[in-house]
């Protein structure tokens, strides 16, 4: 389902900004200067940027008043809604005038969305926020991503980033949860435990991508198709993702899951009747990236949101909101989780999906009793 969400400054605010940072720099002014910089009363230099608000970072006030022409722009996500709006209120809180728009987009209506728009030639959005490491690539081979001087992006481990054409913002992980008012003793600790407890358990639908298609692929990696066949016979939950498998879980309507661990680690920090679990058989990474498209008709916010996106700053934010990792150390993360190094958890390269993926996922669903196609 897709959510279109808007959050700004009502107009006259968004404007009477606008005028604010000019009117402050031209009050400044005391005399023409190509230069940008105007003579202090002691005869110095004083940079224009004086005039931006104090919660825009020093290195990123040129940007940030290069946006202000923007005015806004737009974001086609797959993060969760809820994280998408506070991502939005903080960033529009960080950089005034400026105004996020979000279509929130799981990975196969996105591709279809972005695929139409450029074969179109009329992109609507600027910025993509997606959990699927074969796509980004390919856009950047079509020449439609553009490549931004972000050097925040230094510290990435390569696995994580492309040049500047896209990086992983934050890090899914899959996991095991269940519901602690309905198990209070014998929790499962591996995914074969859940199996076990037949249509009182859900799994992941694995004809769906992102976290889904991480499950499936390191399942078949580890067990192979008799995984998939037990899912079948125990008649276990399918869900078609977390966002739906979580609240069946909290309601006591399932015991546990096998899906992707933001959610249930997000309603557990809130003292809801949530464990999860990281098997010690593993776990499987899903990251997603960002990416600003080439021709986006709002260049300058879009590379100011990005450029915050990889700020240690906007790390911090969106992974603690979200419950999620972030690709780098220092980020500060929500207390529920794990150290990352704690986990064993894989990330699979996007050769990996491109040439393992496919035929693990056919095998897996038809023993699953779910043919792709339905």
């Amino acid at each position: 389902m897709r959510k279109h969400r808007t959050l700004s400054a009502p107009l006259w605010r968004r404007l009477g900004i606008i005028a604010m940072v000019f009117a402050l720099v031209i009050a400044a002014c005391g005399a023409d200067d190509d230069t940008g910089t105007t003579q202090g009363t002691a005869g110095g230099t004083t940079d224009t940027t004086s005039a931006v608000p104090e919660s825009v970072p020093a290195e990123l006030a040129d940007l940030y008043l290069a946006a202000l022409e923007d005015g806004n722009f737009i974001v086609y996500s797959a993060m969760v809604p809820a994280t998408l709006e506070k991502v939005a209120e903080e960033f529009q809180n960080t950089f005034p005038g400026i105004e996020m728009q979000y279509i929130r987009l799981t990975t196969a209506p996105m591709i279809e969305r972005v695929t139409a728009e450029l074969s179109s030639e009329r992109p609507l959005t600027d910025v993509i926020q997606v959990s699927d490491t074969v796509w980004p690539a390919d856009l950047v081979a079509e020449g439609v991503v553009a490549n931004l001087e972000i050097p925040e992006l230094e510290n990435w481990p390569a696995e994580y980033r492309n040049e500047g054409y896209y990086f992983a913002h934050q890090i899914y992980l899959n996991a095991i949860a269940y519901n602690t008012n309905n198990i209070t003793s014998d929790p499962p600790t591996d995914y074969w435990d859940v199996i076990a407890m037949g249509d009182r358990a859900s799994i992941v639908d694995p004809r769906g991508a992102g976290g889904n298609a991480a499950v499936v692929f390191g399942t078949m990696q580890l067990y192979g198709a008799e995984f998939w066949e037990a899912v079948r016979a125990n008649n276990l939950v399918i869900h078609a993702s977390v966002a739906t498998a979580t609240p069946a879980l909290l309601s006591g309507e399932i015991d546990a899951m096998i899906h992707t661990h933001s959610f249930p680690a997000c309603e557990k920090a809130q003292d809801r009747p949530v464990e999860v679990v990281y098997p010690e058989s593993g776990v499987w990474a899903t990251p997603q990236y960002t990416l600003v498209l080439s021709g986006a008709r709002h260049p300058a916010a879009a590379e100011l949101f990005a450029r915050w996106v990889a700020s240690p700053a906007g790390q911090s934010f969106i992974n603690y909101a979200d419950c999620t990792y972030s690709p780098i150390p220092g980020v500060e993360l929500n207390p529920v989780l794990p150290d990352f190094s704690e986990v064993n958890a894989t990330v699979f390269t996007a050769d990996q999906w491109r040439n393992e993926f496919p035929a693990l996922r056919t095998e897996a669903t038809d023993a699953a009793g779910l043919p792709l196609g339905e």
